[in-house]
């Protein structure tokens, strides 16, 4: 197999203000520097190395670690966390009913900050219970995703109701046995049970009332659980809270008196005509997509987008097209998954396309005119559709660009997992 004439990632990741660092191999070992352009104009949360969340500047590019050693570039959305204190829970907009809430100050504990403690259960017999009473409400028929960190303390179990679906009991996990013990009427549930004891609770739902913005949080198997009036020293540590107005959790957003809004990602502008064959060549992608409402794209094109290889994620199937004057040449697609790490190449040559996924061909072939652009064509990559929409939401691992085709026997290897 031929050196790759553009590498973005496997490991090697390079950042400065509004630019990434992409390479390519020359004379098979030496590595010679091919800059694409970063924009972001805000600050931006990642997982570092050492697993510990870290702010990155406007215009740097985000490299995420939270998945492996040789990170991510994490390309997101423009999205708000509504939670207007997301670590201060002495704020006037939480509110609780028994139990105390005092400040456990500032520490540590592998993935996030220690900020408050909420003591259980107390010495009142009311009810033991944790939520946020804020202005902004739910909008019946929206989907929300919702995010904290808890740790606790002699409580066996965890009890979440979400306003927006009523009073049925939603989300129950079995703190004990590290499971969940009952699931309703919620979506995309995810419960981590990370190390010292840490535990992230995500899920999405659609709004079914309009109600304040925050889950209720017992430390129970019920809602309705009472204190008895005698402390028996339970207590639970919960920091970084998120709720975002979308069908799926992005990075954490800190806030501390206002909801606070990230700008997308945008990634553009790598390689030039030098580092394409138009006639002929290979595409290899890994990582994940976030979601496909706004078609996530990967493309090399023509500084117009008009002659392009693009490949895109619909919420359903990978596809991979090409265009020659915006006329379609080739349409090919396999149904993937978002938030699955996969290895994907896409191969052009007259007559010779094909879409490759985790080692296996894709046979769905819609479109096969079958035609290529002129030569010296295709002058970049970008995290686009080749222009300035359907930008790519998730995560990308590495991108690889040959200037042939190869074989399927190549390809097959090259995307097996």
């Amino acid at each position: 197999m031929e050196a790759a004439s553009l590498i973005i990632g496997n490991g090697n990741w390079g950042t400065k203000p509004s630019e990434l660092l992409g390479y390519y191999v020359e004379n098979g070992n030496q590595y010679r520097p091919l800059i694409g352009d970063v924009s972001r104009s805000s600050t931006k949360m990642v997982t570092n190395k050492d697993g510990l969340l870290e702010k990155v500047n406007p215009n740097i590019a985000s490299i995420d670690y939270s998945d492996d050693v040789k990170g991510s570039l994490l390309l997101e959305p423009q999205s708000t966390n509504l939670i207007t204190y997301s670590e201060d829970f002495n704020s006037g907009v939480w509110k609780r009913q028994s139990g105390t809430i005092s400040d456990g100050g500032v520490g540590l504990f592998y993935l996030r900050p220690l900020s408050s403690v909420i003591k259980y259960e107390s010495t009142s017999t009311g009810y033991n219970q944790l939520y946020s009473q804020i202005s902004t409400s739910t909008v019946i028929g929206n989907d929300y995703t919702e995010f904290f960190y808890i740790k606790t303390t002699g409580v066996p179990f965890i009890h979440v109701q979400v306003q927006a679906l009523g009073n049925d009991s939603v989300l129950v996990i079995d703190v004990d046995n590290s499971s969940i013990f009952s699931t309703t009427g919620i979506t995309n549930v995810s419960v981590d049970f990370l190390n010292d004891d840490w535990i992230k609770i995500k899920y999405s739902y659609e709004a079914l009332l309009v109600k304040s913005l925050f889950t209720k949080c017992y430390l129970s198997s019920t809602s309705s659980f009472y204190g008895d009036g005698v402390p028996i020293g339970s207590e639970a540590y919960i920091t970084t809270v998120q709720l975002e107005a979308l069908p799926y959790a992005t990075s954490y957003i800190p806030t501390s008196g206002s909801a606070v809004t990230r700008v997308k990602d945008v990634a553009t502008n790598f390689g030039d005509v030098n580092t394409f064959n138009s006639a002929a060549g290979t595409l290899f992608f890994e990582g994940s997509f976030l979601d496909g409402s706004d078609y996530n794209t990967i493309s090399i094109s023509n500084d117009s987008g008009s002659d392009k290889c693009r490949l895109w994620f619909d919420n359903t199937n990978l596809v991979f097209a090409t265009y020659v004057n915006n006329i379609n040449q080739v349409f090919i697609s396999l149904p993937i998954s978002n938030n699955v790490n996969y290895k994907i190449a896409v191969k052009y040559k007259t007559n010779d396309f094909g879409l490759f996924v985790n080692g296996v061909k894709s046979p769905n072939i819609a479109v096969n005119i079958g035609g290529v652009p002129s030569i010296n064509s295709y002058k970049k990559l970008n995290f686009n559709s080749g222009s300035i929409y359907n930008n790519l939401n998730g995560k990308v691992k590495q991108v690889q660009v040959y200037k042939t085709a190869l074989t399927d026997s190549e390809l097959i290897t090259l995307t097996t997992i």
